[in-house]
């Protein structure tokens, strides 16, 4: 079996409906506390409490060094070294009335962002990071198409509409709300709603690498056991 068919087939086997379920759980407000207890004990926790305190330190965005020192911390955040920030940056810049709509949570500030660059699905996630680590509790900071997705197959709560691929912050924004209407979480922040989000996704990924792990580790032990019967060693 290839390497690609075989990833096919663990992918197969953890997108089973049982085991989706296991990592995606209805989300009780008992299931929500545990995982956020969770997520408070990961690395990225403490990186994303740093940056939001850095930008409440710096929150002006009409000079060229507080914007700059921000888009830059925030690519070392999002482990992009080369992205290019010129275009964001000086959209930010020439925006006048920036600060004024970031205060409001104005959604059109993350597209014209976004807008800004030639490969747009590339900034839209710096684009919302940007305003929702100014305003934690007014922007959904990134797309949770995929693992709303996951929720979908399993409740059915788009109730048969379809998940788009736009970059458009309202448009993506949109299932985000839609889920959190559908199972009663308007009692929680965004933040929390996105920690949730984001720690079983997490824990989803690290399972399947660690499922990975183990098929390479028997394919290995079984190829030393071959190699050592051909050189005569058993």
């Amino acid at each position: 079996m290839s390497r690609s068919s075989a990833a096919e087939t663990i992918y197969d086997e953890l997108a089973k409906p049982a085991r989706q379920r296991k990592f995606y759980p209805i989300p009780t407000d008992d299931v929500i506390r545990s995982v956020l207890e969770r997520y408070k004990k990961t690395e990225r926790f403490t990186e994303e409490k740093e940056i939001i305190y850095f930008f409440k330190q710096n929150p002006r965005n009409d000079n060229i060094k507080d914007v700059m020192l921000k888009a830059t911390a925030l690519r070392g955040f999002m482990r992009r070294p080369g992205m290019y920030l010129n275009y964001a940056t000086h959209y930010i810049l020439s925006d006048k009335a920036f600060d004024r709509k970031l205060q409001r949570g104005v959604m059109s500030i993350v597209d014209a962002m976004t807008a800004s660059s030639r490969a747009r699905w590339k900034y839209c996630d710096f684009a919302s990071k940007y305003c929702a680590f100014h305003q934690p509790e007014l922007y959904l900071y990134s797309d949770w198409s995929l693992v709303l997705q996951k929720y979908d197959q399993l409740d059915h709560f788009m109730q048969g509409k379809r998940f788009s691929l736009s970059t458009s912050y309202s448009v993506y924004l949109k299932p985000f709300l839609i889920f959190r209407e559908y199972y009663g979480l308007q009692k929680y922040s965004l933040p929390d709603l996105q920690h949730f989000l984001w720690q079983l996704r997490n824990e989803e990924s690290a399972e399947y690498d660690r499922y990975c792990l183990d098929k390479d580790a028997q394919r290995i032990s079984r190829n030393e056991v071959i190699v050592g019967m051909i050189n005569g060693d058993r």
